[in-house]
């Protein structure tokens, strides 16, 4: 969890935003705090930092790669894209303001944007990180146009069109640093989402109190959409915009919902699972992810397949060792029942995984089931079941527990060892 406070201080009164998000660990995310205008120089200094980086890797300059690091790489691309977001926002809401006889004002404004991995949660508990995209969450932009002369309904009308600018921008901005004419990047917003439905032919619906209950039979989204919609709407009396079911975009599958206020018109602009703001994915970025470290694959995934199934074939072989072992031995057959429930709950975790990581998991077991099974049921065998010599024991069975636990040559007199 994220968690800050940022203060205004203007004259004698000050103002205090407490910040938090819920970012995940492997994330990298810079955190945005503007207060007024967005500085045309810093911008595009930050642009040309970022640009230099791009082409000592695309070039391969190997003898300038140690100017790059993970700050300069990664920290000034996030840094432009949030002063570009402002930047825009700034400019297209002057022109709204202007051809709606208004004023565009901005206050002190919240946010991150970075690359976040998916957490994989089993139970409510984190299992795995899978490689994710990049964030813009910016949770608390308080930018709007006042009509000094309007009525309030002309002044909800004025603040609907910029609260969709704001989420629009959300995945324009990744769009325009991540796109190239081979390959394109598609981002997602609320906006975009609404749009993306509709262009597939889905139900776009307003919700209220009045069909709240109708609507939500009609729709095909997560849980925890449906419960942060109802909540809204039954409890604070808010309106919703929402579309019939998840859409897919690339590294991404959800839905896109808004939640406004009747009486003023300020809005929530959301994507599934909660996230206020929007997704993107940096297809073929290699030198992003290079600087993300967990995210990355060590070995080709073909290779560590290849080790797996040679690890089973050896962890095979083992475990029938270890059987005859603890058959001869004279050995209660639910010992070796409880090795083998051993080794299936560790593949049974291993679906909770990724791809990589279930292979991995699976390859590291086989491993260690190949060079210990045979030395633990020689164990075992020596310990719980050589005292079973009963006279009722077959003279075979009992020569061969002798000779497992001796492992020597053996001759029996009577019903001893020796």
């Amino acid at each position: 969890m994220l968690a800050f406070e940022v203060q205004q201080l203007a004259g004698n009164t000050k103002w205090a935003i407490p910040f938090q998000a819920p970012v995940p660990k492997g994330s990298y995310v810079a955190i945005m705090s503007n207060a007024g205008s967005v500085s045309t120089h810093a911008l595009e200094a930050a642009q040309q930092r970022a640009e230099e980086a791009q082409h000592i890797l695309e070039n391969e300059l190997e003898d300038q790669y140690d100017q790059i690091d993970r700050e300069r790489l990664m920290g000034d691309l996030f840094y432009a894209g949030v002063l570009a977001y402002h930047a825009q926002l700034e400019g297209l809401g002057g022109l709204m303001a202007a051809q709606m006889s208004a004023e565009y004002r901005t206050n002190l404004s919240v946010g991150t944007y970075g690359y976040q991995p998916w957490v994989r949660y089993v139970y409510g508990m984190p299992m795995a990180l899978d490689a994710g995209g990049v964030h813009m969450d910016l949770d608390y932009v308080p930018s709007h146009l006042t009509k000094h002369n309007g009525s309030a309904s002309q002044r909800t009308e004025a603040a609907r069109p910029l609260g969709m600018l704001k989420s629009i921008l959300e995945n324009v901005v990744p769009e325009q640093q991540f796109s190239t004419e081979e390959e394109p990047v598609e981002g997602v917003s609320a906006v975009a989402a609404i749009a993306i439905a509709q262009a597939e032919g889905q139900r776009v619906f307003r919700v209220t109190q009045d069909n709240l209950n109708d609507v939500m039979a009609e729709i095909s989204i997560s849980q925890a959409s449906r419960e942060d919609i109802q909540r809204a709407v039954s409890q604070f009396g808010y309106e919703a915009l929402v579309h019939e079911a998840s859409i897919t975009v690339p590294g991404w599958r959800g839905s896109g919902y808004i939640l406004t206020d009747p009486e003023t018109g300020a809005g929530s602009y959301m994507i599934d699972g909660g996230r206020n703001g929007g997704f993107s994915w940096p297809e073929g970025s290699s030198s992003f992810m290079l600087f993300v470290g967990g995210a990355g694959k060590v070995l080709p995934l073909w290779l560590l397949i290849a080790l797996a199934i040679y690890t089973l074939i050896s962890a095979v072989h083992a475990l029938i060792e270890a059987h005859t072992v603890l058959s001869d031995a004279g050995c209660d057959p639910r010992i070796f029942q409880t090795l083998l429930a051993i080794l299936a709950i560790f593949v049974a975790l291993s679906l909770f995984l990724s791809t990589l990581g279930a292979v991995v998991l699976v390859t590291i077991v086989l491993v260690l089931v190949s060079a210990f099974a045979v030395a633990l049921a020689e164990a075992i065998a020596g310990i719980n079941c050589s005292v079973q010599t009963r006279s009722d024991l077959d003279e075979r069975v009992l020569y061969k527990s002798c000779s497992v636990v001796r492992r020597t040559s053996t001759r029996r007199i009577g019903n001893h060892c020796l």
